[in-house]
């Protein structure tokens, strides 16, 4: 395909010395330090606001690092060549997204500790529960397309002699 003009590639973040950092729900890309604190932070990126005081919420937020740096692809300006680059952890994201629904969803239980489940700090058991029908459906359309997109799409890169990790 034809290839536009491009601007010279400066990352937002370089992360052969860089890392993410989440503070709060700010995201930002923070130099290593060779003796092991931090630098400044380069740029930021909110990652999302509300209660912060779940694991589910902190999971989340992790999850959503981990997609935007694998998103942050080196980009060639072949449209078609960045635009799959960017979908392939988009879509692992989405099904990260559905691990997290589905290891965090739990019911408070007056268990005497016998069963299966973890306690909570009031004494009383987590026990694991089934997501609603709605989501586990969706969740398994997620897993079931974003497998079989992810596969189409690294077999297209390989057809065209490229990779999908560029960055």
């Amino acid at each position: 395909s034809p290839q536009s003009p491009c601007l010279s590639c400066e990352p937002l973040c370089d992360w052969s010395t860089h890392d993410y950092k989440l503070v709060g729900t700010e995201m930002s890309c923070v130099a290593r330090d060779p003796m092991g604190g931090e630098s400044s932070g380069m740029s930021s990126m909110s990652m999302g606001c509300g209660n912060m005081s779940c694991a589910s919420t902190l999971a989340f937020l992790h999850e959503n690092m981990v997609m935007h740096h694998g998103m942050a692809i080196e980009f060639t300006c072949d449209v078609e060549v960045d635009f799959v680059r960017g979908m392939i952890p988009h879509h692992a994201g989405a099904v990260k997204m559905c691990d997290i629904l589905r290891g965090s969803v739990s019911v408070e239980t007056d268990s005497d500790g016998s069963g299966m489940g973890m306690m909570h700090s009031s004494g009383r058991m987590l026990m694991p529960a089934a997501i609603d029908p709605f989501l586990e459906g969706l969740c398994s359309d997620i897993e079931e397309t974003q497998a079989r997109e992810i596969a189409e799409m690294e077999a297209w890169l390989a057809s065209r002699s490229l990779g999908a990790d560029t960055s």
